[in-house]
């Protein structure tokens, strides 16, 4: 997929361009980021008090976005393939 790259195989971590994304990605990346963002209303996924500068700056917010937003996209392809 188009903006997504994968910077280690060992820990998998994943880089998300969001610039780079389809309309339609740039959307479920939204809903990813409200998604994780609503599961953590008091505390960020880090553990420090979570805000709107916090969760835009912080690296394991991100992660945990970028990760939800894998799994969306795969359900949905795999949805699309059926």
């Amino acid at each position: 997929m188009k903006g997504v790259y994968y910077s280690s195989k060992v820990t998998k971590s994943v880089f998300v361009d969001y610039g780079s994304l389809s309309p339609e990605h740039q959307r479920l990346y939204e809903k990813s980021r409200d998604y994780v963002s609503s599961q953590h209303p008091i505390k960020c996924v880090c553990g420090r008090l979570c805000t709107g500068l916090h969760e835009q700056s912080c690296g394991k917010f991100r992660a945990a976005v970028n990760r939800h937003f894998l799994k969306t996209v795969q359900g949905v392809q795999n949805e699309k393939s059926e």
